[in-house]
């Protein structure tokens, strides 16, 4: 089973950024690779270390609120969140590959569990795509904006938006996550 990332002060905001899948890739020994059950967390902590791919780099822009986030803003912000991909394992070689319907379903039964093992607050949903293959959420606020009852009687408030690499940049990621999280705006 894939693991997420939990920041060790997650439990102050309850934010899950949920991403959509990993693909296999092809290492320098000419090998191919395939993500392993901990790939969120080495995703995270290269991240950290600033040696993010561009899609970590999105996302830690995001969470930071910042172009140019310093080793500690980074540190400080992948601290209050979760991380984790909806579709586990690989769905195959190279960053184009779609989830098959076989992996869409799979991910579908084992969301549940996994918000009630991370009980978040707000889940902010990357990509549109991801979106309309996620469970019928329990409440419904908009077409991009709806929540999943969580176990303890709460209730995960997802917010879709479009994928990083389809166009949504790290500036109203941030706004998104100001807003969803914190209820701040951000005007810049």
């Amino acid at each position: 089973m894939a693991e997420a990332w939990l920041g060790e002060d997650y439990g102050s905001d309850r934010l899950l950024l949920l991403g959509e899948s990993a693909f296999s890739w092809a290492g320098e020994d000419g090998e191919i690779h395939h993500p392993p059950p901990e790939h969120p967390i080495h995703l995270v902590n290269n991240a950290i270390k600033g040696t993010p791919g561009r899609f970590m780099t999105m996302l830690t822009r995001g969470i930071t609120a910042c172009e140019a986030p310093a080793r500690e803003q980074a540190l400080a912000a992948w601290a209050k969140v979760a991380f984790f991909n909806y579709v586990p394992g690989t769905v195959g070689f190279g960053p184009r590959v779609r989830p098959t319907p076989e992996k869409w379903a799979e991910a579908s039964l084992a969301f549940p569990k996994l918000l009630a093992t991370l009980a978040p607050q707000t889940v902010i949903v990357l990509g549109k795509d991801l979106w309309k293959h996620m469970p019928d959420a329990d409440v419904w606020l908009t077409d991009d904006v709806q929540g999943y009852a969580l176990p303890d009687g709460q209730t995960a408030i997802c917010w879709a938006v479009p994928h990083p690499s389809g166009g949504l940049s790290w500036r109203r990621l941030a706004q998104v996550i100001a807003f969803a999280a914190r209820r701040e705006i951000i005007l810049k």
